[in-house]
């Protein structure tokens, strides 16, 4: 899905864009850290990786690609994966372990939820994975009056 914004600010690969909320956009939702948007008035702002190194400046009106099923898979990765896997540390412990011993049986599955949490926050320095990465820099001189009364 392709969206188009306003560069507010550029931090080094990161550029920070303004644009409309979708209509399903949840006004004010507060999950910041899950779809990597901060509701500001009646714009979404939110980044998008510059993997090309295209010559940007703030002010430009650009085209982003957000990945088809991004938030999809970053909430398995986050939420799904980890519970499954607690869920095999539960069951199997009786093939490797006392089968009446609960307290190892929950500390086992327990340290494996949040290891697997873990390993998320950890990967998350791997921040351009699931980012909006910038297309290109749409020309003023292609921009309907109507796009830029909006931004």
């Amino acid at each position: 899905m392709n969206r188009q914004g306003t560069i507010t600010r550029i931090e080094g690969k990161d550029v920070w864009l303004t644009t409309q909320p979708l209509a399903g956009c949840g006004n004010g939702c507060g999950t910041e850290g899950g779809c990597n948007c901060i509701q500001t008035g009646k714009f979404v702002e939110f980044r998008a990786w510059n993997p090309e190194n295209l010559n940007l400046k703030e002010g430009d009106f650009i085209d982003v690609n957000v990945p088809n099923g991004a938030a999809f898979m970053a909430g398995l990765r986050l939420l799904v994966l980890p519970l499954v896997l607690m869920g095999v540390a539960w069951f199997t412990w009786p093939l490797y372990g006392d089968p009446n011993a609960e307290g190892p049986r929950f500390a086992l599955s327990a340290g494996v939820l949040v290891l697997a949490m873990a390993s998320n926050f950890l990967r998350r320095k791997e921040k351009t994975q699931n980012m909006p990465t910038v297309v290109r820099v749409i020309p003023v001189m292609d921009l309907t009056p109507l796009a830029l009364a909006k931004n």
